[in-house]
């Protein structure tokens, strides 16, 4: 912050006085038009205006990997469904084989590695199962959470991922997310 007033102090130094003849460092005050003081303000605005994106660039990478909840422990206390259709079953097997050593058990989450997907978020509304099945084929850019990108998961056939959503949205109604 001093810096910026030592920059400051400069510039307004460096303005002249019309009063005062050479009271100006740069030499002689009728030599600096009124568009080069207006230059010289915006040149100011503008360099303030880097700092500071600058300063809060920096203070937002130092304070994401904050916002990770760094634990193994479940992000969502997810209640067990007491009953799961053969489909939904199947579906819970390959989502433990494939999906839960980020999106923890029963789909909680796990802090630190992945989000949970019984939360409002995945809700059906807004994340649709078109969505699982685009982030299982492609990955899926961070833009929810800050976990970092969730990458393609190959080895999944579609009628194994149509059987995972089938689980999800099976845990998702039996905790409220409709």
């Amino acid at each position: 912050m001093y810096y910026s007033y030592g920059i400051f102090k400069y510039y307004i130094y460096s303005i002249p006085n019309p009063e005062v003849r050479g009271s100006s460092p740069l030499g002689d005050t009728n030599k600096i038009s009124k568009v080069n003081v207006v230059k010289r303000i915006i040149l100011f605005i503008c360099l303030c205006s880097l700092v500071l994106s600058v300063m809060l660039l920096l203070k937002s990478k130092n304070h994401k990997s904050e916002n990770i909840i760094s634990s193994t422990s479940p992000m969502v206390n997810v209640k067990n469904p007491e009953f799961l259709s053969k489909d939904s079953q199947i579906g819970k097997k390959y989502f433990d084989d494939n999906c839960v050593l980020c999106h923890g058990k029963l789909a909680g989450g796990i802090g630190g590695l992945g989000p949970p997907l019984v939360h409002k978020i995945y809700e059906p509304s807004h994340h649709g199962d078109i969505a699982f099945y685009m982030a299982v084929k492609n990955g899926v850019r961070s833009h929810h959470w800050n976990f970092g990108n969730m990458p393609a998961i190959k080895t999944l056939e579609r009628e194994k991922v149509t059987k995972i959503i089938k689980y999800i949205r099976k845990l998702q109604r039996n905790n409220g997310i409709r």
